[in-house]
């Protein structure tokens, strides 16, 4: 029999796990652990092997190898405890929470007289869309995932979580609770504040003047694809990370004056060129990859299965596409689609391939 894994919170990042460790691990044993709705759904689409009501958490607990706790925080605090209280010896238990600090001082309560051991986790990946409906198999592929050590468990212990963890396709990244924390208030809780702030601002100016979004175009769209994030998802981050968020948000508002004074001197220059710089040190782009794309843009006509067509043509020349994106429509006419590779001895196939097929392809 393969290892038990447990996963309690079967939405987005829980399904996601499931799928991803059902796609590289079929021997695993998958048990969610969600209310009677979404275990019936995640049973149907085989996202799991077996499910349990999360009133039944107790006993499902005592046949865990491994315990994913894929719930808001304040929930996680909760389901502390119980799964501490009644995990089997040795069995690891780990969270998927966007803040650590209170989570991991709870754990040091709880699992110190526990025969399991806890290490706080926080994949670096996800989408706006909640739900198991929008769980991804590969959603985890070349991310950053924080593993947040305790201090109490063992090396191998933490290696062991590692190890199953990197099979989805993620990076492991070790962190302080304290130090995860104060980073993921500059790099994720700042831009969702920031997103949040940018759209009402502009939807207001939009209720004076309606031609204002019909502008809207890439930036403003990239910028604020994630302000129609759940609040119930972010409520609890709001909360638990409440003084870092702050203290960023005072920091980018003097950055922010600093930029209009420049602006105001005419001497934005270098900015403009220490922005570009910085931006190419980040190691993975918007949509999660560790290493860079090699991005084309094909232009397409508006037929129905065309997008099915041309990644048929490149599946059948072993080309594999890392993402595509729908950049541009016009309706009756077409648009232009975004296909991302991994190497530029990939790109340029693609596009010597898409051309034959009468595609217009420009490199990006």
């Amino acid at each position: 029999m393969g290892i038990q894994v447990t996963v309690v919170g079967v939405g987005l990042i829980g399904g996601s796990l499931c799928k991803a460790f059902k796609r590289v691990m079929p021997e695993v044993q998958l048990t969610g652990v969600d209310c009677s709705e979404v275990i019936d759904y995640a049973l149907k689409e085989a996202i799991i092997d077996t499910g349990y009501l999360s009133e039944q958490l107790e006993t499902v607990c005592e046949k865990a190898d491994f315990i994913f706790i894929a719930t808001p925080p304040k929930i996680a605090l909760k389901l502390l405890p119980i799964i501490a209280k009644n995990c089997k010896p040795k069995c690891i238990v780990t969270d998927v929470c966007s803040i650590k600090n209170d989570l991991m001082q709870c754990a040091r309560e709880n699992f110190a007289d526990s025969s399991g051991v806890f290490i706080g986790g926080h994949p670096m990946a996800g989408t706006e869309k909640p739900g198991i409906e929008s769980s991804d198999p590969y959603l985890f592929e070349n991310a950053i995932y924080v593993l947040t050590p305790n201090g109490f468990e063992s090396q191998k212990a933490v290696k062991k979580l590692a190890g199953l963890i990197e099979k989805t396709g993620a990076y492991i990244l070790l962190l302080s609770a304290d130090e995860h924390d104060k980073i993921a208030a500059g790099v994720s809780h700042l831009p969702q504040m920031l997103a949040l702030t940018l759209m009402l601002y502009i939807a207001e100016k939009n209720n004076e003047n309606d031609i204002y979004l019909k502008m809207a175009a890439g930036g403003f769209r990239d910028m604020t694809r994630i302000a129609s994030s759940p609040f119930a998802i972010w409520q609890d981050i709001c909360d638990g990370n409440l003084s870092k968020i702050l203290a960023e948000i005072d920091g980018f508002s003097a950055a922010l004056a600093n930029t209009r004074r420049l602006l105001v001197e005419g001497a934005l220059e270098t900015s403009f060129a220490e922005s570009a710089h910085s931006r190419l040190a980040i190691p993975k782009d918007s949509r999660g990859f560790m290493t860079p794309n090699f991005d084309l843009s094909v232009d397409v006509q508006d037929h129905s299965g065309v997008i099915a067509k041309i990644a048929n043509v490149l599946a059948d020349a072993q080309i594999n596409i890392r993402d595509i994106e729908v950049l541009k429509v016009r309706e009756d006419e077409g648009g232009t689609l975004r296909l991302s590779f991994e190497s530029e001895k990939a790109r340029k196939q693609a596009k010597s391939i898409l051309q034959k097929e009468g595609h217009v392809c420009h490199n990006r």
